[in-house]
């Protein structure tokens, strides 16, 4: 099971991809209904998309925690000390 900051990004990364990621595919196919299937994008299988997913994968890597926040709504893991 992905950590819940984790399943965030990957959510991020496949809504903002303009082609549907192979390791999210089954996730988006279980439990869809009619109005998911409508918006299906194509496979990503060109350089073209392979780019796409460096540079937002590359933006996620090298962007601030706030601005990551931001951009994706996803919010950073929490902390607990003893």
């Amino acid at each position: 099971m992905l950590l819940h900051a984790a399943r965030c990004y990957m959510e991020y990364l496949a809504r903002e991809m303009s082609c549907r990621l192979p390791w999210m595919a089954e996730e988006e196919e279980e439990g869809q209904g009619e109005e998911r299937r409508k918006e299906e994008k194509p496979p990503c299988e060109t350089a073209h998309h392979r780019r796409e997913y460096q540079n937002l994968s590359g933006f996620l890597h090298s962007a601030g925690e706030t601005e990551a926040q931001q951009a994706t709504g996803c919010l950073p893991p929490c902390s607990y000390f003893r």
